[in-house]
């Protein structure tokens, strides 16, 4: 399991109570082939995510 944090100002969440955009970048998706050449799999490999929480931080 990875965990990234980061730190949302809470202006921006007290502004935007009804929803937040949050938007995760990675590289170019990979073939399971592209990692073992003897792997007959070409499903594109992607990013599962199992939970996003975000909490306000204070000014201090």
């Amino acid at each position: 399991m990875v965990v990234l944090e980061g730190r949302v100002p809470e202006r921006l969440l007290r502004l935007r109570s009804d929803r937040v955009r949050l938007q995760l970048d990675g590289c170019t998706p990979l073939w399971p082939c592209d990692l073992n050449a003897a792997s007959g799999d070409k499903r594109l490999l992607g990013l599962g995510v199992h939970r996003v929480s975000l909490v306000a931080v204070g000014n201090g």
